[in-house]
C-alpha cells in the first residue's frame, strides 16, 4: 500500500557488492527504487578499510560488464526530493529497466549542495553525518523555549552547515570524522 518505496543498500566489497544483480531484481519485482551507497567511514568501525570500499563508478562499470546499460536518467523523470542520490536508468540484459540512485557521498562529494538535517534520538540536531550534534532541541523544550527560540536553533543548523564532510575515503580509516555508530546518527 506504499507508493514509494526506497532500498538502500551500503556497497561493501567481497560481501554486498555481490548481490546487485539481486538488489537490482528484487526492488524491480516489487517496484521500489533501489539506491546503492558507498562505504562510508562512521562510527568506530575497525572493519571500515580501503579495501572494503567499492567506490560508485566502479560499481556502475561493474553493472555495464554483467550486460547491464546504465544511462543518467533526464531532470524531467529525476524523483523529487530525491535526496544525495544521483539517479540512473539501468536496463537489463534482457530489456527490464529501473530507476536506481547512487549515493556517492566519497567519491563524487555533494556537501555544498546536501540540503539534509538529522534529528537523534535524543534531540539533536545534526547538520551533517561527520558533524553536528551540538543544538539539543530536547533541552530547549525541557526548559520551555517558545517557538521562536526552537525555530531559530533549527535555521541556525540548516544555515550554518559545514562547507564538507571530514570523511577520507583515501586513507584506510583515515578521517574518521563521525565516532558516533549510524543507529545513533539517525541513519
Amino acid at each position: 500500500g506504499f507508493e514509494r518505496i526506497k532500498i538502500n543498500a551500503v556497497l561493501i566489497r567481497g560481501q554486498s557488492d555481490e548481490n546487485m544483480p539481486e538488489l537490482l531484481a528484487f526492488s524491480r519485482r516489487y517496484g521500489a527504487v533501489l539506491r546503492l551507497i558507498e562505504y562510508m567511514p562512521i562510527g568506530i568501525d575497525e572493519y571500515w578499510t580501503q579495501e572494503r570500499f567499492v567506490p560508485i563508478d566502479e560499481a556502475q562499470r561493474r553493472l555495464e560488464a554483467a550486460g547491464h546499460r546504465v544511462e543518467p536518467l533526464p531532470d524531467s523523470e529525476k524523483p523529487i526530493g530525491g535526496g544525495p542520490a544521483n539517479y540512473w536508468r539501468v536496463t537489463t540484459p534482457a530489456g527490464d529497466s529501473q530507476t536506481v540512485g547512487f549515493v556517492a557521498a566519497l567519491t563524487h562529494n555533494f556537501c555544498a549542495g546536501c540540503n539534509r538535517v538529522r534529528l537523534t534520538a535524543d534531540g539533536r540536531l545534526r547538520e551533517c553525518l561527520s558533524e553536528g550534534g551540538h543544538s539539543s532541541l530536547r533541552d530547549a523544550m525541557r526548559r520551555g523555549e517558545d517557538d521562536a527560540f526552537l525555530l531559530a536553533m533549527i535555521e541556525r543548523s540548516l544555515y550554518g552547515k559545514v562547507s564538507g564532510h571530514g570523511f577520507d575515503a583515501a586513507t584506510p580509516g583515515g578521517g574518521l570524522a563521525a565516532r558516533l555508530p549510524m543507529s545513533s546518527l539517525g541513519g
